[in-house]
């Protein structure tokens, strides 16, 4: 099913990223679409959002590096 392929890339995305099996679990699990996102939520997002923009500034750093030396 949709559904289930979906998960299966989500999982896959997540831990691509970084995520640790339990962060993955509550992207998945962790609200219901008809509720506002909680207090405890929002920091959780932004603190992975922090994550997330850190690693890919090591990303394009490290990019940048391999473009000069194949160069």
């Amino acid at each position: 099913p949709k559904e289930a392929e979906h998960r299966v890339h989500l999982v896959r995305l997540a831990q691509d990223c970084g995520f640790t099996l339990e962060e993955t679990g509550l992207l998945l699990n962790g609200f219901s679409p008809t509720t506002p996102p909680s207090k405890r939520w929002q920091r959780f997002a932004a603190a992975k959002e922090a994550e997330l923009d850190a690693r890919i500034v090591r990303l394009r750093a490290m990019q940048e590096l391999v473009r000069r030396v194949a160069a």
